[in-house]
């Protein structure tokens, strides 16, 4: 019987006090899991909010810089001004983009942030600060690009121009300075509408046209500054993104300059320099430019170093000791880019050199010295110059150097400059100790000195020579040389070209592992005719043998060549820079199939014939190839390009993306480096810079860099 009780004692259940205990522990629990999930949530959509906001800023700021870049262009000063008006929130300019003197419809661009807020993306966030940028284009209805509310196309949603927490616009969307740093925003209001902000005055514009006022902007700056569609659960406020990118068009500032100087009516620009020497400029600081001062702002390029004739140019580490280079640097091994420059054999210095102060700089702050570091002495032309490590039997690796040159209309040779690392003078090539000449010069006495490649034909760990010469009118031979591995070269056969080498570029072009060349070269008397091919090296098969590729005919004679890939595929392609008639060129990029065999994908027109190129990364937020050319109209000029684009002829694009045109003389030589980095940290620098080598006059030249200023910083 009690065991029976016992029993249906336990079949009783929970009592109401377990049950409220469970169902409070439930609660507690329930309520925790939904304190997580609403935080999740939260952060999701504040993260979302908030990429929302930097995508909005940075698609603003890369259509604004794009359609800048072509401000200008192709305008008559005399009829018509590049940018028209220039207000804070506000900017509308010209491009006679089809070259007929007329500003037809679609040539005409307007800026604006548009203060009506009744488009429905914007009434239906919280954010009572919301605006949008539009952007206008002329029609034939309305040939002004008017900036009116609703017109034209969103390029951004969600745009404040504020500083946190402030009630209305306060950070301008464009700022207008001089070549000395001053801006030069007015005080009257923008003619169309003051909610647009000051303005700059007309005379600064250079209006009205032909009146003899210079358009006077040198640099445009604008900044986007956006917010989230959310406000941030924990601050209440909506977070906000800036991003901000300098330009300096290339079609205005360059009469500002000379206009500024001379008025003296601007003060200077309080700051640091950078650049070398000291010469005229404007700013504070060590550098040179065009003016009254003695520097430039340091966002501003050019450095200019003045010299001789510019024929070739090679940047490279030459190993330094950099504690005893002259600089403020008291530690070596910094791996900076060191400057190696080959002029005329009536000059007095035909190859002198450059050592970079890194990261302490030279006095005044400047990355390079206004003279030489030493000289080296040849009675021949250098018209090139290629530098790798030909000595490495000896066990160093110092960078050596090696030179193409001419001594008459088909004869030359090359030079070679061994640096003297290994005898405890590093970074001095040639022999002795200040007036250095070559270690050995090689001839064949069959051809004049075009051009040079290095590499390791042979694969046996030392670098040969593949020279390319002008054996007479139309004519030229690739003559390749080994290398003992001692900088000591044996000649070893001579390949017919289809004319002369102007041009050769090493890179391994069929995947086989051993290094093959490409060359470019005239073959008519009228200048405008040439063609490019590949040689695919056979050295495993016949010692130093080389099969060709081609030729292919060009548009025009190619000038120079620079490799790297240019497409979506893994292989090497091949840019050229191409004269088409006296006074006109082209860049052509010839894509690779991966054994070697090249088609034309694309060509854009150039400023004048391009007497060099280079390729590498100059745009910010890609890694992807671009070209940088040197023409003969005294400029240089750079194409954005787009390996994803969806035809190969769209690679590069139609309007040259960066140029400047007053690089003072025929640029004869570029180079892309990060002039601002140690070789060793370079991301230490966002970009690559530009170098250029230029003959202004039949004996004086000048170095040229442009530090990159295309660079924009996201403020979270």
């Amino acid at each position: 019987m009690n065991h029976f009780r016992r029993a249906v004692h336990r079949d009783q259940g929970f009592t109401l006090v377990e049950m409220a205990i469970a169902l409070v522990i439930f609660a507690v629990i329930a309520i925790a899991i939904y304190g997580v999930l609403v935080r999740t949530n939260q952060g999701q959509a504040m993260g979302m909010s908030e990429a929302e906001a930097q995508q909005n800023a940075r698609a603003a700021l890369d259509s604004i810089l794009r359609d800048m870049r072509a401000a200008g262009w192709g305008i008559t000063p005399a009829t018509q001004v590049p940018i028209e008006t220039a207000s804070e929130y506000r900017i509308t300019f010209v491009s006679d983009r089809n070259q007929n003197s007329t500003i037809d419809p679609g040539e005409r661009i307007t800026y604006f942030v548009d203060n009506d807020q009744s488009d429905p993306v914007l009434t239906e966030t919280p954010n009572t600060a919301d605006y949008c940028i539009r952007r206008v284009v002329s029609t034939a209805g309305d040939t002004a690009a008017t900036p009116a509310a609703g017109s034209g196309t969103i390029v951004a949603y969600g745009v404040t121009q504020r500083t946190a927490n402030h009630s209305g616009w306060n950070v301008h969307l464009f700022d207008y300075f001089a070549a000395n740093g001053t801006s030069l925003v007015g005080s009257a209001n923008d003619p169309t509408n003051p909610v647009y902000g000051h303005t700059v005055p007309d005379s600064v514009l250079g209006k009205p046209a032909g009146t003899g006022w210079n358009a006077l902007i040198n640099t445009l700056q604008v900044q986007v500054v956006t917010e989230g569609s959310q406000r941030d659960a924990e601050t209440h406020t909506f977070r906000q993104a800036r991003v901000t990118g300098t330009i300096h068009p290339r079609n205005m500032g360059v009469n500002g300059r000379a206009f500024f100087s001379s008025i003296g009516s601007l003060p200077p620009l309080s700051g640091t320099g950078t650049g070398t020497g000291t010469a005229t400029g404007t700013g504070t600081g060590t550098g040179t430019g065009t003016g009254t001062g003695t520097g430039l702002p340091p966002e501003e390029p050019p450095i200019r170093i003045p010299t001789e004739r510019v024929l070739s140019l090679n940047m490279q580490d030459l190993e330094e000791r950099d504690s005893l280079e002259g600089s403020q640097q008291t530690t070596d091994g910094q791996h900076d880019w060191d400057i190696l420059i080959g002029t005329q054999a009536s000059g007095t210095n035909n190859l002198a050199v450059w050592f970079e102060g890194l990261t302490a700089k030279y006095s005044g702050n400047t990355l390079y010295r206004a003279a030489a570091n030493y000289h080296g002495y040849s009675p021949r032309d250098i018209n090139y110059i290629a530098t790798g490590n030909l000595d490495a039997a000896l066990g160093g690796a110092f960078p050596d150097a090696v030179a193409a040159e001419a001594t008459g209309d088909v004869s030359g040779g090359f030079e070679v400059w061994l640096n003297q690392g290994s005898i405890g003078k590093p970074g001095w090539l040639g022999t002795g100790i200040s007036a250095t000449v070559a270690s050995g010069y090689y001839s064949q006495s069959s051809g004049k000195g075009l051009s040079m490649g290095l590499g390791d034909w042979d694969r046996d760990g030392d670098l040969d020579v593949a020279f390319g010469t002008r054996t007479a009118a139309n004519a030229g031979k690739i003559e390749i040389w080994s290398n003992n591995g001692l900088g000591v070269f044996t000649f070893q056969r001579g390949l017919t070209a289809a004319g002369e080498v102007n041009a050769i570029a090493v890179a391994d072009f069929n995947n086989d592992g051993w290094q093959d060349f490409a060359t470019g070269v005239k073959t008519a008397n009228s200048g405008d005719r040439g063609k490019v091919a590949v040689w695919l090296n056979r050295t495993n098969t016949n010692p130093f043998d080389f099969t060709r590729q081609g030729p292919w005919d060009s548009h025009g004679q190619p000038k120079a060549l620079a490799v790297g890939p240019m497409d979506t595929g893994t292989s090497i392609d091949l840019v050229t820079g191409v004269q088409t008639s006296n006074s006109k060129g082209e860049v052509e990029l010839w894509l690779n199939d991966g054994t070697g065999a090249l088609t034309r994908g694309d060509y854009q027109l150039a400023d004048n014939v391009v007497l060099s190129v280079a390729v590498g990364p100059i745009d910010y937020g890609n890694s992807s190839n671009d070209i940088v050319a040197g023409t003969a109209a005294k400029s240089v000029q750079c194409w954005f390009c787009d390996p994803a684009a969806a035809r190969l002829d769209q690679i590069i694009p139609s309007l040259e993306s960066w140029a400047d045109a007053n690089t003072g003389g025929l640029v004869n030589a570029v180079s892309i480096v990060k002039v601002e980095a140690s070789k060793s940290a370079p991301d230490s620098d966002l970009l690559n810079d530009i170098v250029c080598g230029t003959a202004k006059t039949t004996t004086s030249g000048e170095i040229v860099i442009y530090l990159n200023p295309y660079v924009w910083t996201l403020n979270p």
